[in-house]
């Protein structure tokens, strides 16, 4: 972790989908009114805390196009979800945000991924982005995430960057029902892929581990790597998903 002014910042991307869960669960026996002011006052601490920066907030369309569905083989790519509650405001707390925000609505990928590809632009660009979120899922971009709730900067390099992605794709995802490797958590995960900085080692790794642990074959255990992959890799460009490294 590393402390940065806040004020070097030159824009800030805001995960708007995990705002409306937070507010909306926690404003689910209050009214609409309330949630509302709830909302104003969360977003409005963040741009407090980086004050004069451009914002944009980021939500998920409908999810029904998104591509990651057809990558998903060994298990439905957020079928865990079906049936699960929702706020009571959540659409009214969406419909809010369009209404009341520089808010962008993102169809045929996630927020998570219109958020990732910004941010690479911006830097590309030569500017400093902030991406706010408590979404760790965000760590395999290298950069700064601004985590709103512990009110603290986190910042990743491009090689911590890399093991974070690696290092999910043999725990899996259980909030998207992405399956890793029984037994594999984030310290055995970080273990195996400790000092590595080439991606192509890490994906090695991921496969080999897969092969220890599993009676799977290599291309079956390559198989399986690639499918995670595919599922968790954030574009970083529009329609551009994950490649195998060289």
């Amino acid at each position: 972790m590393k402390q940065l002014r806040m004020s070097l910042v030159d824009e800030l991307h805001i995960d708007g989908d995990l705002f409306i869960y937070r507010v909306g669960f926690a404003c689910n026996d209050e009214s609409l009114t309330y949630a509302q002011y709830t909302m104003d006052r969360m977003i409005g601490a963040v741009l407090l805390a980086y004050p004069e920066t451009p914002y944009k907030i980021y939500l998920t369309g409908s999810g029904i196009d998104n591509y990651r569905h057809n990558y998903a083989i060994t298990a439905q790519y957020k079928g865990n979800r079906k049936g699960a509650e929702k706020p009571i405001h959540y659409e009214a707390l969406r419909n809010y945000l369009l209404d009341t925000y520089d808010t962008d609505l993102s169809e045929g990928n996630e927020a998570d991924d219109t958020i990732s590809i910004a941010a690479t632009s911006a830097k590309a660009a030569g500017r400093l982005p902030c991406i706010v979120s408590v979404d760790k899922d965000f760590d395999q971009i290298a950069g700064l995430r601004y985590d709103f709730v512990k009110e603290v900067e986190v910042w990743k390099t491009t090689e911590e960057a890399k093991r974070n992605l690696y290092r999910q794709v043999m725990e899996g995802d259980v909030a998207d029902n992405i399956k890793g490797l029984r037994g594999v958590g984030p310290v055995k995960a970080k273990a195996i892929l400790k000092d590595m900085t080439d991606a192509k080692e890490m994906y090695e790794a991921c496969i080999a581990t897969w092969m220890e642990r599993t009676e799977l074959t290599k291309e079956e255990a390559t198989a399986r790597v690639v499918e995670n992959l595919n599922l968790l890799f954030l574009q970083r460009e529009y329609g551009v998903y994950w490649k195998e490294p060289a």
